[in-house]
């Protein structure tokens, strides 16, 4: 999922490029911790920060949760680095999370969508982005 974001001057555009790992932390009933490792170049002057993400997250169609950022992520100026996101993923419910456990059982792809916003900034300069990407993951 290759995302471009754009803003002002001071903020040039991030590069996002595909996940590269995951990491399952902790997991219960109503809630999955995990570390999402993305690369990201920042060709810019400043030092950013993610700030706040909150995102639906589907498979296969079916709405399983919200991810939302556990601390803030430094993204480090004129740099190319994989970054460690901690992340929650709040469940919708045990029902629902069940129904799009059991459509992934025979199939070796999952399709996902993630809708929602991402906010970055610098000191008190901040820009917010909508997401809306989707696209297909290998489960084996």
């Amino acid at each position: 999922m290759p995302l471009i974001l754009s803003s002002c001057i001071m903020m040039q555009d991030l590069y996002i490029g595909d996940a590269e790992g995951i990491d399952l932390k902790d997991m219960d009933v109503k809630h999955i911790d995990i570390v999402l490792y993305v690369p990201i170049e920042n060709p810019g002057m400043l030092n950013l920060k993610l700030r706040k993400l909150e995102v639906d997250l589907f498979l296969n169609d079916i709405e399983i949760g919200r991810l939302v950022n556990n601390k803030k992520v430094k993204i480090r100026r004129r740099s190319s680095e994989l970054y460690s996101f901690p992340l929650e993923v709040e469940l919708k419910g045990l029902f629902t999370t069940t129904i799009a456990v059991m459509s992934l059982a025979n199939s070796d792809k999952a399709k996902y969508r993630l809708v929602g916003d991402i906010d970055i900034g610098f000191l008190v300069l901040r820009k917010n982005f909508d997401l809306d990407e989707e696209g297909w993951v290998d489960l084996y």
